[in-house]
């Protein structure tokens, strides 16, 4: 097996030898978005709750760190470590980032989060995902309006991330339209949903 990490490789190269898959932040978060729609499309598998709630948070601190990189990846990072090592900034320090003109690369307009975006982000993160992510021997169980009411602010918020700052830096408009599909989806998926 070989794993390249390689900074200089900002973005996706023109092609890749069979074999081989290439990530980068936009391509991990536009995968994040359209996860967190086939999980909700896949419904009524309970499970798939789990997943979309998994997805969610990827696709929200993804689009955060692109929407705060720029063109400049090490802006994303942390100051090196004892080992000479940078870490990506946290989730809660990139929306942090994109609410700050400060530290937004074009002149956009910086994240503004209503007090039940910022609570549903603190849920969706906190005791959702962290909860799923990091599941402790017990029952759990969750009421699943819940949820969607949770997720509803989360599109709006990544909707305004992804899309309306007008901070990503889309390789083409494909990219770009793919996002505002997989949100419409999700939008349409979330506003639907009625428990059975």
């Amino acid at each position: 097996m070989v794993l390249i990490k390689d900074p200089s490789l900002e973005s996706l190269p023109d092609s890749l030898p069979d074999g081989w898959v290439h990530l980068d932040e936009l391509a991990n978060a536009l995968d994040s978005v359209e996860m967190a729609t086939h999980f909700l499309e896949n419904l009524p598998d309970p499970y798939r709750w789990k997943w979309a709630v998994m997805a969610f948070h990827q696709a929200i601190y993804g689009f955060a760190i692109c929407a705060v990189r720029g063109t400049d990846s090490r802006s994303v990072l942390e100051p090196a470590d004892t080992k000479g090592e940078r870490r990506l900034i946290s989730v809660w320090k990139a929306l942090e980032r994109a609410q700050n003109p400060a530290f937004l690369w074009n002149p956009g307009d910086p994240l503004t989060l209503s007090d039940d975006e910022k609570q549903a982000i603190d849920t969706l993160f906190d005791e959702y995902r962290n909860g799923l992510a990091h599941f402790r021997p017990a029952g759990w169980s969750i009421e699943l309006l819940a949820i969607v009411d949770v997720l509803r602010l989360a599109t709006a918020v990544l909707r305004r991330l992804a899309v309306a700052q007008g901070l990503v830096l889309y390789r083409d408009k494909n990219d770009e339209v793919r996002v505002s599909v997989a949100l419409d989806s999700l939008e349409g998926l979330l506003a639907a949903y009625a428990p059975t």
